[in-house]
């Protein structure tokens, strides 16, 4: 089954169980280690990072969105993209509870934090 598909099953189903305006963010990735691609869809959630180290420097990739949160409309529709990683890149993904956390003065650690 193809990721479109796979998260709009997802989707009808969260929308059909749920309350009214209830609705959930969601990242889901597939990746295949022969090709190094990895293919996702970004229902509304934070968008991963890939860093990829290149001559001494660090070179920063947002995975984009591809749709909005799981749950809104049963009839939503989502994109899979597809991002290709090389060696040695790191995907971080994060939730947004980690940016809204304060520090000892309550100030957000925000994306800068991250």
């Amino acid at each position: 089954m193809d990721l479109t598909t796979l998260i709009g099953d997802v989707n009808r189903l969260v929308h059909e169980s749920s309350p009214t305006h209830f609705f959930a963010s969601l990242f889901y990735a597939e990746y295949e280690p022969a090709t190094r691609v990895l293919k996702y869809v970004n229902a509304g959630h934070n968008p991963p990072i890939v860093l990829r180290a290149h001559d001494g420097q660090c070179a920063m990739f947002h995975l984009k969105p591809s749709g909005m949160p799981v749950g809104i409309s049963a009839d939503s529709r989502f994109t899979t993209t597809t991002f290709q990683l090389e060696i040695g890149d790191i995907v971080v993904a994060y939730t947004d509870g980690i940016t809204e956390v304060e520090n000892r003065n309550a100030e957000p650690w925000g994306q800068r934090g991250l």
